[in-house]
């Protein structure tokens, strides 16, 4: 699949890929100003002119280049189709896409084939939901017509040009790094001093027909798509240091480097930056990216292994505690040995999810065995954690209410309401499942404030992590 094939997964749209790539003016997801003009160019351009910043070949306009090396073609995955030219000499604006082609054509090609490419419409495509002025450059067959690709010899791929991820993420401005990552959209590379930044994840989507597309972020704000060939097995970790990356330069709402097999992608490197170093605290006040986390205590885990929740020291606190995201219940279980009091180092991205802080695609390293339990922040009241103006530094807290009455039975899914005078929060059933009865009055309940994604709006909600933590008795209304 070419990359932009995951647009239906990244925007839940519907539409087929190809009648995203449309470029006439019928197309309703093209930005304005990329719609097919009737201008043309001499025969004969390069893919360097094509690719040029300063537009010397105008979008829309008719172009045959001649002599060029294919560089990859898309057999892998759901979609596929497209393949990537360049010219010999290389270089940077040296390559392009080229989307549309005839299937007979695309499958007689090798990568190493000299061709001549006519009939095609230079195009820079993008949807509207990209806000950003990046589009891909790419060559696509013109309204009721076609592209012919010839073949011609066999000549030698070009050595892949060399980038220093290092180097594009120290640059002062993301439009300064955006502007070194477009040179190579289109090109082989070979990149370097890149580290992981996230673990290799599918994308989220119901809408998504294609399981083995994965991508990862990496030094210099790229991911790595597995679009042309699977990611590595065992799996990327984040942090983890890579010797290179190889692969095309490519583009669609991040820029991304698209590895042709799997042996592309070698670890092992050096001189990678350290990921920063962060507190949980931190996280749940501003620090953002790929962090580790020297220390963390386990709180909470999920019934069914999945997640967890930590904070940065036994004692709670607030904005001292957050959700640990590993995947939905079909991940493998969590370490055994990730259990409440149990001391751990994470290296994860930050992430919010529709306002729920957590720690996404984690390695994890367990550093010690329980001793003490965790303990909760005391004297919350219901109020506090349900407010907007109050509740967001306890969100992922370990903490503990006092004489609360159930007001409402327990629903299927073992979820149930508790009223505090006034204020009412539901207690739900993440990690301990419980039904009491109507008009209970529990002394005490101690969980982790969380928030239930599943509510329209989101609302916060209690979750007890055993069964002591919910005491009979007290005084209720």
């Amino acid at each position: 699949m070419t990359s932009r094939s995951i647009a239906t997964t990244l925007l839940a749209l519907a539409a087929a890929s190809s009648a995203c790539r449309s470029s006439s003016n019928s197309n309703p997801d093209a930005k304005p100003g990329t719609e097919i003009d009737a201008s043309s160019n001499p025969d004969d351009v390069s893919i360097f002119d094509i690719q040029d910043p300063s537009n010397k070949v105008a979008i829309g306009a008719s172009v045959t280049v001649r002599g060029v090396v294919v560089t990859a073609i898309d057999t892998f995955g759901v979609k596929t189709g497209g393949f990537w030219v360049e010219e010999p000499a290389g270089g940077a604006y040296s390559g392009v896409l080229v989307f549309g082609a005839s299937t007979t054509d695309v499958a007689a090609l090798k990568v190493g084939d000299l061709v001549d490419i006519t009939g095609a419409i230079k195009d820079e495509f993008a949807l509207a939901a990209d806000t950003s002025t990046n589009k891909t450059t790419e060559l696509v067959k013109p309204m009721g017509g076609a592209i012919v690709v010839t073949k011609t010899g066999t000549g030698t791929v070009p050595t892949p040009s060399t980038v220093d991820a290092a180097a594009i993420a120290a640059l002062a401005t993301p439009e300064l790094q955006d502007a070194e990552w477009e040179k190579w959209e289109g090109v082989l590379i070979t990149v370097e001093k890149a580290a992981a930044l996230s673990a290799p994840e599918v994308i989220p989507s119901t809408t998504n027909p294609d399981p083995t597309f994965q991508k990862f972020a990496v030094t210099g704000s790229a991911f790595v798509e597995s679009s042309l060939a699977a990611m590595p097995d065992p799996a990327v970790a984040t942090g983890d240091c890579f010797a290179s990356i190889t692969g095309i330069g490519d583009y669609f709402f991040d820029y991304l480097i698209l590895p042709r097999s799997t042996g592309e992608i070698v670890g092992g490197g050096s001189g990678c930056a350290a990921l920063p170093t962060a507190t949980v605290v931190g996280v749940n006040t501003g620090t953002t990216g790929a962090v580790t986390i020297s220390e963390a205590y386990v709180t909470g885990v999920t019934f069914n292994k999945s997640n967890f929740w930590v904070q940065d020291a036994l004692q709670a606190a607030p904005n001292n505690g957050i959700y640990v995201y590993r995947g939905n219940s079909s991940v493998p279980d969590v370490d055994p040995g990730v259990v409440p009091g149990a001391k751990i180092k994470i290296t994860a991205t930050t992430d919010s999810y529709m306002g729920l802080n957590e720690l996404k695609t984690p390695t994890i390293e367990v550093l010690a065995a329980p001793g003490t339990l965790p303990s909760a922040i005391t004297g919350s009241t219901v109020a506090q954690l349900t407010d907007v103006a109050t509740a967001a530094p306890y969100q992922g807290a370990l903490v503990t209410i006092t004489n609360v009455k159930v007001t409402t039975a327990p629903d299927a899914n073992h979820r149930y309401v508790v009223t505090q005078g006034t204020s009412t929060i539901a207690v739900d059933d993440d990690i301990y499942r419980q039904d009491p009865t109507i008009d209970t009055c529990f002394a005490s309940i101690t969980g982790i404030v969380s928030l239930n994604t599943f509510d329209t709006p989101p609302t916060r909600v209690i979750l007890p992590t055993k069964a002591e933590d919910v005491v009979a008795g007290g005084t209720c209304n």
